[in-house]
């Protein structure tokens, strides 16, 4: 995550970074790499709380186990 200041300017001093709007992977015309990131978020509560809360559904997990 870049969460500094710093994260950014560490890699635009050096022009690491494309000053080009768009991508341009594996191209010959690519001058730099983009920054990116992401997350996923997983949400999880007790299938009769989503129901009473009209939550959407997307699965239901049936079980569990722990492998020791």
């Amino acid at each position: 995550m870049i969460t500094t200041v710093d994260q950014r300017m560490n890699t635009t001093k050096p022009d690491i970074l494309s000053p080009k709007p768009t991508c341009h992977t594996f191209d010959a015309s690519a001058d730099g790499y983009g920054r990116a990131e992401g997350a996923g978020t997983l949400f999880l509560s007790r299938l009769s709380d989503a129901i009473r809360d009209g939550d959407p559904i997307r699965g239901v997990v049936r079980s569990s186990a722990v492998s020791t």
